[in-house]
């Protein structure tokens, strides 16, 4: 009985603590926040950083869209896409993020399609 007592109580310890484990992983994930500041939804749009590309639909006006990912190396943001008036989205080699951030970084979709870095680009 004993025995069998310290063997669900190991067995609990250990799925406690693999539970938290993936918890602070996916705490510890760096954050992108595109805004939409245009007057037209964004139909479409991409974003890659590290060979990674994260994808949205249909970000209306004064809306944000998060992703996140964990960044294994030094690299910077490209964003394609497309408003709902036929404007292009686009940015190239905005801001940056490095092995093991944890930052949020912010972009802001302007109402030419531009994307821009809100402040330094981190939160």
């Amino acid at each position: 009985m004993i025995i069998n007592r310290k063997k669900a109580i190991s067995i609990l310890c250990i799925t406690s603590l693999l539970t938290l484990g993936g918890c602070l992983q996916r705490t510890l994930a760096s954050r992108i926040v595109l805004i939409n500041q245009s007057s037209n939804t964004i139909s479409t749009v991409s974003v890659e950083v590290n060979k990674e590309i994260f994808d949205a639909h249909e970000i209306k006006p004064g809306q944000s869209h998060t992703w996140q990912f964990n960044p294994s190396k030094d690299g910077s943001f490209t964003f394609t896409g497309r408003l709902s008036n036929g404007v292009p989205v686009k940015g190239n080699s905005l801001g940056y993020t490095t092995n093991g951030d944890t930052s949020e970084h912010l972009f802001i979709v302007q109402k030419d399609g531009s994307v821009v870095v809100s402040s330094d680009g981190k939160k």
